[in-house]
């Protein structure tokens, strides 16, 4: 027995688009161009990322894994650099057993070292927002695309 019973009906649920800058900022894809507008935001977006704190799970990238398949066998390659941040040691070690790394690598993602919190962030930044070289930590150094 449950306290409440919440029916949500699928085919009124939109696509979001994070960001800029930051992981939780959440826009749905229909209200983005009047937020780029209203926040003056870039009108072209020049990096994806894949990984967070909060969608970094095996079963977060291996779904990302999957659209990247479904992409790749219809003939559809990304038009932007994309990287992929894995959460933590052990996701990333998993990840690469499994060959889903290869399979980001392979349609053009560059994998980067694990981050969460303020280091994505800092990353983040660096990627959509820097044409210098960054150097984060000993464990990477990021240059832009280009």
């Amino acid at each position: 027995m449950y306290d409440e019973v919440i029916n949500i009906d699928l085919s009124k649920l939109e696509p979001h688009i994070n960001g800029p800058n930051t992981p939780d900022l959440s826009t749905p894809l229909s209200e983005f161009s009047i937020a780029v507008k209203r926040n003056k935001w870039p009108e072209t977006v020049s990096a994806g990322l894949i990984g967070s704190c909060t969608n970094s799970s095996y079963q977060d990238m291996s779904r990302a894994e999957n659209l990247v398949k479904q992409a790749s066998a219809v003939g559809l390659k990304p038009t932007m650099d994309f990287f992929v941040t894995p959460g933590s040691e052990q996701i990333r070690a998993t990840l690469d057993r499994d060959s889903t790394l290869a399979t980001f690598e392979e349609a053009g993602g560059v994998v980067l070292s694990n981050a969460c919190g303020r280091e994505l962030l800092s990353l983040t930044e660096a990627i959509l927002l820097s044409t210098k070289p960054l150097s984060k930590n000993s464990n990477f150094v990021l240059s832009r695309m280009a």
